[in-house]
């Protein structure tokens, strides 16, 4: 139903249609120009009422946005190790024996002897880092595990068995002094620090040292040593 106007003139209301039709006539047209005063400030009026609330939602879901993608974002080392992750492997008990034999061979060998050993052993073949950072990730494929039972699988292709990727950038990026590529699975993402044979972390070093060595994780720092990653 069309809004009505009171009017001075016939002491009655009446649509705004009724005044436009007379706005020729003297005795209607001053009450017209009034009405349509009154009804174009009442249109800005709500339009700057519907503009202030559009941007006032648009802002509140760019917050909202924002903080959701952020505590999306794994926080902790240990965090982001965890979710990397377990897997049981039907043979753990005969490659827990293994991995303690070869453990006692290292420490009875020298950094150089390890080299050595480690063109003969696939299990302690070396990290190449400078073909790893330039897409070549050869040296990084097999599996590893960590100290808390986390399994990292990397395939030929850069993917893992976490349904990640892993990204490289052409060149050693820094992370506790050393190197390290990029592990995402298409929202969130962390480190994977690479550790050589005899490479120590700057930042304190609580892993054998005489094995090649990998770490997810977010910051850098001493970290513990069940979160270093062993070839297996």
């Amino acid at each position: 139903m069309a809004k009505k106007y009171f009017s001075r003139h016939s002491r009655t209301p009446h649509t705004y249609k009724f005044f436009k039709n007379r706005r020729d006539d003297p005795k209607w047209r001053q009450e017209f120009l009034q009405i349509r005063s009154a009804r174009r400030r009442s249109m800005v009026l709500r339009l700057t009422v519907f503009l202030v609330f559009f941007v006032a939602v648009m802002g509140g879901y760019t917050v909202y946005t924002r903080v959701f993608k952020e505590s999306a974002i794994p926080q902790t080392n240990t965090e982001g190790a965890k979710q990397v992750r377990t897997s049981v492997d039907n043979n753990q008990q005969q490659e827990n024996s293994e991995s303690l034999t070869n453990d006692a061979d290292s420490s009875s060998s020298s950094i150089d002897e390890s080299s050595t050993e480690a063109i003969s052993n696939p299990k302690q073949r070396d990290l190449d880092v400078n073909a790893i950072v330039n897409g070549d990730l050869s040296s990084l494929v097999g599996t590893w595990k960590n100290g808390q039972g986390a399994t990292l699988v990397i395939n030929a292709d850069g993917t893992t068995n976490h349904a990640e990727s892993i990204k490289t950038n052409g060149m050693p990026s820094d992370v506790s002094g050393g190197p390290y590529v990029g592990l995402t699975d298409g929202h969130t993402g962390a480190v994977l620090a690479l550790f050589k044979i005899g490479y120590q972390n700057p930042k304190g070093d609580q892993s054998d040292s005489t094995k090649p060595r990998l770490i997810i994780t977010q910051q850098a720092t001493n970290y513990s040593s069940d979160m270093y990653f062993y070839r297996q």
